[in-house]
């Protein structure tokens, strides 16, 4: 469960990554600690035991490959529950399947890590809880190695609605007719 709600909070700041508002910032900075990706009833896998593990080795994902990378990704890895672990709490998140890129990448970031020992680095009361993308020094690092710079498509037309507790996706405002997440 406290996996789930950090996972959340991490999706959430995702989503609005590139929202802009008047309102100011929170100085405090809440770390993660870790996220997992659970299956569609939430039982967590046992650990395997070290000697058995065969790390999977993916391609960079680019502009040009993430839809056709994703949706094989999505298909291998149906999971839509995940769960985010902090210091404060567990987070327990859903993902959709009218989202199938979206929820892809998501299993596919979490599963890779990226989001361990991130931080809620932008927190807005009543507004939004922005996390995921950070000044550390690893961010670039992790990014680099899963794929610079790639953005998913729009995923809009399934009529939901941003509301409170919706963990989103981040897309840049500017120079970006597509509304394509980064």
């Amino acid at each position: 469960m406290r996996r789930s709600l950090v996972a959340g909070f991490l999706l959430l700041g995702l989503c609005f990554g590139s929202c802009e508002d008047k309102k100011k910032t929170s100085d405090e900075k809440t770390e993660s600690t870790s996220i997992v990706a659970m299956d569609t009833v939430g039982i967590e896998d046992e650990p395997v035991p070290k000697k058995n593990v065969v790390k999977q080795v993916y391609p960079e994902i680019t502009d040009k490959n993430v839809v056709q990378f994703l949706t094989q990704y999505g298909k291998d890895n149906p999971e839509t529950r995940v769960r985010i672990t902090t210091h404060l709490g567990e987070i327990d998140v859903e993902l959709y399947n009218d989202t199938p890129l979206h929820r892809a990448n998501f299993i596919y970031l979490t599963k890779q890590k990226y989001f361990n020992n991130t931080f809620f680095h932008r927190v807005v009361p009543n507004f939004i809880i922005q996390a995921g993308n950070s000044d550390t020094k690893a961010t670039p690092r992790k990014r680099s190695r899963l794929g610079k710079r790639y953005r998913l498509p729009a995923e809009l037309d399934n009529g939901r609605k941003h509301q409170e507790g919706t963990v989103s996706g981040a897309k840049e405002y500017r120079e970006n007719p597509d509304k394509k997440s980064a």
